[in-house]
């Protein structure tokens, strides 16, 4: 379950949040004040949060900014009552993926702000994916490399290893000593007269 903290110190907007995520399945966390976001931060170390940036004690750029520092990976929505373009870019300069404006009405955050939360954690899916991908790659490179370091040590061992081997796999070496000493040829009867001249005793004079 995606774990989600909404961090505002208007209880309206955290209940709203609150009720519209949990109906979708989110784990929603609440923070009223800076210092109880960043709190929740490091204990919780949520998927997302939505960070006001006027908040009681620590400021949202403040709490943003060590979010980032205890998990760069974490997505942060910024809220913001004024759509204050140098705010906004100072706050994005800091780590924040996108900004929400308040107040918010149900069509507000189901076709804006719902499609902001999907994309920042599809981008964390793909992220993770690539990674694999790498480590997988990485991988497939050391085994071939061990593979092709025990088949060289193998061959200064013993020269004839990887020939005596393919013979056994592909056949035949074996198979064809076992089938001449196995032919009709060797083993007929050889007359016992052949040897009993040599095995005789010889005549007294």
């Amino acid at each position: 379950m995606v774990k989600l903290l909404v961090a505002d110190d208007e209880q309206k907007i955290c209940r709203l949040l609150e009720s519209f995520f949990a109906e979708r399945g989110f784990n929603v966390l609440l923070a009223h004040d800076g210092k109880g976001a960043l709190s929740c931060i490091r204990s919780e170390r949520p998927h997302l949060v939505f960070l006001d940036l006027h908040m009681p004690g620590l400021n949202g750029l403040d709490v943003l900014k060590e979010a980032r520092a205890v998990d760069e990976t974490m997505k942060i929505i910024v809220i913001t009552a004024i759509e204050d373009e140098e705010i906004i870019r100072k706050a994005k300069s800091l780590g924040a993926a996108d900004y929400v404006i308040k107040p918010f009405s149900l069509e507000y955050l189901r076709d804006e702000v719902l499609t902001k939360v999907s994309t920042s954690l599809y981008e964390d899916l793909r992220a993770s994916n690539e990674e694999l991908k790498r480590s997988l790659e990485e991988m497939r490179g050391v085994t071939r490399g061990v593979v092709s370091a025990f088949s060289l040590v193998v061959s200064k061992i013993d020269p004839h290893y990887t020939h005596r081997l393919r013979r056994c796999a592909g056949s035949p070496a074996g198979s064809s000593r076992r089938s001449r000493w196995s032919s009709p040829r060797s083993t007929r009867t050889i007359p016992t007269s052949t040897f009993r001249g040599a095995w005789s005793t010889p005549p007294r004079s």
